[in-house]
């Protein structure tokens, strides 16, 4: 596939792995993707419900999709790829896969973890 099919709409560019959830909550689904026009890189796919109930929560993630593209690409920190809003109450974030799983879990397992290592 071409560039053409990257700079097409949000559910053209990327494909969905429904198959390997990564994580679920109440209103999250977080699913492994990748790019059509580049199938060889991972990334994390999160689908977020935005008709949440509790209204801090929604200006929570609110904020939390500010911040990540006010902070662009950064070495140190999961950068957003991308983003698309549906009609259906659903906020899709495409963000960086980073392999070795959760740092909480690292650090956990080990006892201690140097920052230069994190």
């Amino acid at each position: 596939m071409g560039a053409a099919a990257c700079q097409q709409g949000f559910d053209q560019r990327w494909k969905v792995d429904e198959g390997q959830v990564l994580g679920r909550e109440e209103h999250v689904t977080v699913y492994m993707c990748t790019q059509r026009c580049a199938p060889e890189k991972h990334y994390i796919f999160k689908e977020i419900s935005t008709e949440l109930a509790d209204t801090t929560a929604a200006h929570c993630l609110k904020r939390e999709l500010k911040i990540l593209k006010a902070l662009g690409r950064h070495q140190d920190i999961v950068s957003l790829v991308d983003h698309d809003q549906t009609s259906v109450g659903r906020l899709r974030l495409v963000l960086e896969f980073c392999e070795g799983g959760a740092l909480y879990d690292r650090i956990k397992q080990l006892g201690r973890y140097p920052e230069r290592d994190a």
